[in-house]
């Protein structure tokens, strides 16, 4: 008899791979992992982060993940992350991030099309920092004349 830990009964939803066209859209972080990068050309073995990432459209939901290279080489990318995110304020020189405690936040994300295998995905092109708010302009004073004779 099979362990009863691992026994359940699942509903299996069809859905169908929503593939997004290029442009700018609102992201929602749904989940982060954990795992190692062995290294490479341009990249040194260290740790790695992948956040999964979906989006919300008229279609249904198009999901997107990304790879975050915990090394010198990666933190640009992470920063422009953060920042997509309020993580990272503008100016901020130092930061660590906090990937524990990023599910639910939302962003901006430029994406793309990445073809593999014969199919096409969608791709993280760039993270988009938020757009500041534009104060308004100071209104001007009017002049006091006064009672000044012409």
């Amino acid at each position: 008899m099979a362990n009863s830990k691992y026994t359940m009964t699942f509903e299996v939803e069809e859905q169908e791979y929503v593939l997004l066209e290029p442009g700018e859209y609102e992201f929602t972080v749904d989940s982060v992992d954990y795992g190692d990068y062995n290294g490479g050309s341009k990249i040194p073995a260290c740790g790695m982060v992948v956040v999964n990432l979906h989006v919300d459209t008229d279609k249904g939901r198009a999901f997107l993940n990304n790879r975050f290279y915990i090394c010198k080489e990666g933190a640009g990318l992470i920063a422009a992350f953060m920042k997509s995110i309020g993580d990272l304020k503008e100016g901020q020189k130092t930061f660590t991030p906090d990937w524990d405690h990023i599910e639910g936040k939302t962003g901006l994300v430029k994406t793309s099309q990445r073809e593999y295998n014969g199919n096409m995905y969608n791709n993280v092109d760039r993270f988009i920092a938020p757009k500041k708010a534009q104060k308004p302009a100071p209104k001007a004073k009017k002049k006091d004349w006064g009672n000044t004779e012409w």
